[in-house]
């Protein structure tokens, strides 16, 4: 019986339709791959770099879709580490780009607290001649390689710890980021989970039941090289917008990046280490699915389940055999 739930828990959603039809409009979304430079550089000159792969990237992005034609231009996580809201510089490359596109920018930087030793990584929307209009801070930075947990203990094991100079610490505000789009005459409210933020089923959840409409999972992809990590990623890319019925764009700094369906089906995706760019016309939507009502009870459920039948295989397996019958094969019962 536990097996067969399992059974029916686990193939059971796939013979479930989703509905992947707008609901409250499309969003036309331009998202840009720019590439990193070679390793070797100074820091700072390989963020500037970066900030300006992404913006050459919008200006070919701008050559093909055309002027005025999109509604939002998405940048990925790192896309403009030094910060353009206190670098002239790097705000001056910004804001032509929004300009040029004639809608709000979404990207990722750092922000440093002033008297403080530490950062936050956030996503930043930027419209043009008005700057940042709003941020997402990540909640869930990574242990060892964006911040250091116990620090002084684990420096008496190994010095690389200290290769993580600054430590990033958690945003509190919940992973929905609006964003003012003037087609449209509205704000809309965007999910906009930090590279693998994606794997914590509470914080897209959380996003989507505050009113997202499209989920946005900016990623820096950089330092994995071609392992499958950045596939790995859309996997769960994939999950989530199957999960909550919300067209997905996973937007790398390096690949793969992807335009995902709500039914989870990728439409378009780049490849490792180039420099590209994806124009989707997605369906934004309101409704919430089981899961999303949910919430980690289905979760839980699944926990409880996965133990029920490992118990019940343990007990099985360590019930003493049972004694044969006395009676012989044509005996009467």
């Amino acid at each position: 019986m536990v097996a067969a739930g399992a059974v029916a828990l686990t193939l059971g959603p796939g013979l479930l339709p989703v509905d992947a039809g707008q609901e409250a409009g499309r969003l036309r979304v331009g998202a840009v791959q720019g590439d990193v430079p070679a390793q070797g550089a100074h820091w700072a000159d390989q963020a500037r770099q970066v900030t300006a792969n992404h913006a050459r990237g919008t200006e070919r992005l701008l050559a093909s879709a055309g002027a005025d034609q999109l509604d939002l231009i998405l940048w990925p996580e790192s896309a403009a580490d030094i910060d353009p809201r206190v670098d002239a510089a790097q705000a001056a490359l910004v804001d032509a780009a929004a300009a040029a596109a004639g809608a709000p920018l979404l990207l990722g930087t750092q922000r440093f607290p002033d008297g403080q030793d530490v950062r936050f990584n956030e996503m930043v929307v930027w419209q043009a001649g008005q700057g940042a209009r709003g941020a997402y801070a990540k909640q869930h930075p990574v242990p060892f390689g964006e911040y250091v947990p116990y620090r002084r203990f684990f420096r008496q094991l190994t010095p690389l710890v200290d290769r993580i100079a600054t430590d990033m610490v958690a945003g509190t505000a919940p992973a929905v980021t609006t964003i003012p789009i003037e087609r449209l005459a509205r704000s809309v409210p965007v999910v906009t989970g930090i590279c693998f933020e994606v794997a914590y089923a509470d914080i897209i959840g959380e996003g989507v039941r505050r009113g997202g409409e499209l989920i946005v999972i900016p990623t820096n992809n950089a330092s994995f090289g071609r392992s499958q990590e950045s596939t790995q990623q859309l996997a769960m890319s994939r999950f989530r917008a199957a999960e909550h019925a919300r067209a997905t764009i996973q937007i790398s700094t390096v690949g793969v990046s992807a335009v995902i369906m709500p039914d989870g089906a990728v439409v378009e995706r780049t490849e490792l280490f180039t420099a590209e760019e994806l124009v989707a016309a997605l369906p934004l939507r309101t409704t919430l699915t089981p899961a999303a009502r949910l919430g980690a009870i289905l979760e839980l459920g699944a926990y409880v389940l996965a133990a029920a039948a490992v118990t019940a295989g343990v007990l099985r397996r360590t019930r003493p055999p049972g004694r044969p019958s006395r009676s012989g094969p044509g005996s009467g019962g």
